[in-house]
C-alpha cells in the first residue's frame, strides 16, 4: 500500500503581508536582522513562489522607503487598496527583486495607492512571463526591469497611471495592453513592442531602441511632438500613431517583408508635415526604410492621414505622405478633360 505523505510547503511560500512592525535599523527594511517582525508571518519573503501583500492593514505605509536590503526573489506582489498611500520600493547597492512564480509571476495595483518601484531594478527569471496589472486610480512608477527572453505585459485600465521609468532590456517582448495610458520615461530595448490596447506615450525622443520591432494590435502610440527610430512596423488591427504637439519625425526599417493584416487601417493623427503637393521634409514625418521600397502598395494603402483622402505616395527619402484632397480632385479633372477632348475629336472625324 503507497504511504500517502502530506504536503509541507515551508513558511516562506505562505502568502505574507507587510505590517511595518519592525524596529530600530529594521523597520524599513524588508529584509535583514530582525525585519522579519514586519512580515505576518514573521518570516522574510524571498522564495520562488513567494507571495507578498501590501493591503489596508499595514502600519504607517505612506511615506516609507522600504529596501530590500537584500537580492530577494518572490513569485507574486499584490498592492491591494492602502488607502492613498504613496510609498516606496527601493533595492540599492544592487540588491534586486527578482519575479519567479515558476511560469507566470505578476504584480498587482488595485485601489488609489501609489507606489514607486523605481529604483528597484526588477529581474524576470527565465521561463516566467511577468503581467504588471494595474486596475487602480492611483499612479504605479516602475524602474529598470531585465525582462531576458521572457514577455512583460503592462495591463493598465483608463483609471489609473502606470510610470516606466526605468530601462527594460531583453530579448522578449513588452506588451501594452488595457484601456489606460501608460509613460515611458525610461527606455524599451527588447526583441519586440506590441501595443494592443490603450496608449503608449513616449515621455522624451529615442525612447524605444532602433532594434526593436513594433507591432501594433489595438492600440495607440502617441509621439507627444518627440521623434524616434525603430525597427519595423507589423499592423495586426487597427491602430493609431498621434503625433501630437511638437515637431515629430518617427523612422521604421523597411517594412515590405513583414505581413500585415490586410483589413486593418493604421490611422494617422495630428500629423503636420509637408504633403505630397509640398514635397514632404515637413515638421513631422513618418518614414519607412530610405527609399520608396520600404513599405509595398498594399500597405501604404493601409495608411490613412487624417483630414486628408486615403491616397498617399512613397517619396524617395523613405517618408510616407498623404496627398492632397485637391491633388486628387485636379487629377480627376485633367483626366475628365483629357477624355472629352479625345471624345469631341472622335465625334467630329465621324461626322466628316
Amino acid at each position: 500500500m503507497a504511504l500517502l505523505l502530506p504536503l509541507c510547503l515551508g513558511p516562506e511560500l505562505a502568502a505574507q503581508t507587510w505590517t511595518g512592525q519592525g524596529t530600530g535599523q529594521n523597520v524599513n527594511r524588508w529584509s535583514g536582522g530582525n525585519a522579519r517582525t514586519n512580515w505576518s508571518p514573521q518570516t522574510v519573503p524571498n522564495a520562488i513562489g513567494a507571495a507578498v501583500q501590501f493591503t489596508n492593514a499595514d502600519a504607517g505605509l505612506s511615506g516609507r522607503t522600504i529596501d530590500l536590503n537584500n537580492a530577494i526573489t518572490i513569485g507574486s506582489l499584490n498592492i491591494s487598496n492602502t488607502t492613498g498611500a504613496s510609498f516606496t520600493i527601493l533595492g540599492g547597492g544592487g540588491n534586486t527583486l527578482t519575479f519567479n512564480n515558476s511560469g507566470s509571476a505578476s504584480l498587482t495595483l488595485t485601489g488609489n495607492s501609489n507606489p514607486d518601484l523605481s529604483g528597484a531594478s526588477i529581474i524576470v527569471a527565465a521561463g516566467n512571463t511577468f503581467n504588471v496589472n494595474h486596475s487602480g486610480t492611483g499612479t504605479l512608477r516602475m524602474g529598470a526591469i531585465n525582462a531576458g527572453a521572457n514577455t512583460v505585459t503592462f495591463n493598465n485600465s483608463s483609471t489609473g497611471t502606470t510610470q516606466l521609468n526605468g530601462a527594460i532590456t531583453g530579448t522578449g517582448t513588452v506588451v501594452k495592453s488595457g484601456s489606460g495610458s501608460a509613460t515611458l520615461s525610461g527606455t524599451i530595448a527588447t526583441g519586440g513592442l506590441d501595443i494592443q490596447g490603450g496608449t503608449l506615450l513616449l515621455a522624451a525622443s529615442n525612447r524605444i531602441s532602433d532594434s526593436t520591432n513594433l507591432t501594433l494590435s489595438g492600440g495607440t502610440l502617441a509621439l507627444g511632438g518627440h521623434s524616434d527610430n525603430l525597427g519595423t512596423l507589423t499592423l495586426n488591427a487597427n491602430s493609431v500613431i498621434d503625433f501630437g504637439g511638437g515637431d515629430s519625425v518617427l523612422r521604421f526599417a523597411d517594412s515590405s517583408a513583414v505581413a500585415w493584416n490586410p483589413n486593418a487601417t493604421l490611422t494617422i493623427l495630428n500629423w503636420n508635415g509637408k504633403d505630397a503637393g509640398a514635397g514632404g521634409g515637413g515638421a513631422d514625418q513618418i518614414l519607412f526604410g530610405s527609399n520608396i521600397s520600404g513599405l509595398t502598395a498594399a500597405q501604404r494603402s493601409q495608411i490613412v492621414f487624417v483630414n486628408y483622402a486615403s491616397s498617399n505616395i512613397h517619396l524617395p527619402s523613405g517618408e510616407v505622405v498623404p496627398i492632397p484632397e485637391s491633388a486628387t480632385v485636379y487629377a480627376g479633372l485633367g483626366l475628365l478633360a483629357f477624355a472629352l477632348f479625345h471624345g469631341f475629336r472622335r465625334l467630329r472625324r465621324t461626322k466628316s
